[in-house]
């Protein structure tokens, strides 16, 4: 129980719990604790030394679970996906039944603050491309799915908040469709919105 020693009492009294698919976030506190989701069990002794210890960045506390895959920095905000650790191919052997989701780290240096985002990415299990990109004073999500017919989706970000959402169709049915939204927070959004849109436009 070493890492409970990492935990600031206030932490515990004033952060909120967010519990998505057995997964427990402590969230949108001063210094944030991201943890090993509970769901996943390491498979053997060797994966579970792999991700256990605790490790500050991007102003939270988080589980060796999650390694950096990409970092951008935007104006005051450092943006970054954390993936599980068995994303990584040297890590393969410790993939589980059931994949864990992947988080955005929206973290502000003017004012402190970091935000926890696990509802804006695909999960491995889909072999969706991730890439962070700059657009403007904002940054975009672009994904990319598909082998042989492509779908790309990008999903533009400002304060916070999802500008637009633009999908483009290579595939049997072929599109490129955007759609502009206002005041759509982030915690509002679920990645399976993309779904929805690409079933839209495949009638």
């Amino acid at each position: 129980m070493k890492w409970l020693l990492l935990i600031p009492v206030w932490i515990i009294l004033f952060g909120c719990i967010k519990k998505n698919k057995g997964s427990d976030y402590l969230k949108y506190s001063k210094q944030d604790t991201i943890y090993t989701p509970i769901s996943t069990m390491a498979s053997n002794s060797a994966c579970k030394s792999i991700q256990q210890g605790y490790k500050a960045k991007f102003g939270v506390v988080t589980s060796n679970f999650y390694k950096v895959n990409q970092f951008l920095v935007v104006d005051n905000d450092s943006i970054a996906i954390l993936k599980p650790y068995y994303t990584q191919v040297e890590f393969s052997d410790c993939y589980p039944e059931k994949v864990d989701n992947n988080l955005l780290v929206v973290y502000n240096a003017k004012n402190n603050k970091t935000k926890i985002y696990d509802n804006l990415l695909f999960s491995d299990d889909r072999n969706v491309l991730h890439e962070l990109r700059t657009n403007g004073k904002g940054f975009a999500i672009h994904s990319e799915q598909g082998n042989s017919s492509k779908l790309f989706t990008n999903v533009f970000i400002y304060k916070n908040n999802i500008d637009s959402i633009q999908l483009e169709s290579w595939g049997f049915n072929q599109y490129s469709k955007t759609y502009k939204f206002k005041n759509f927070r982030l915690d509002k959004f679920q990645i399976k919105f993309i779904d929805s849109l690409q079933q839209k436009l495949n009638k």
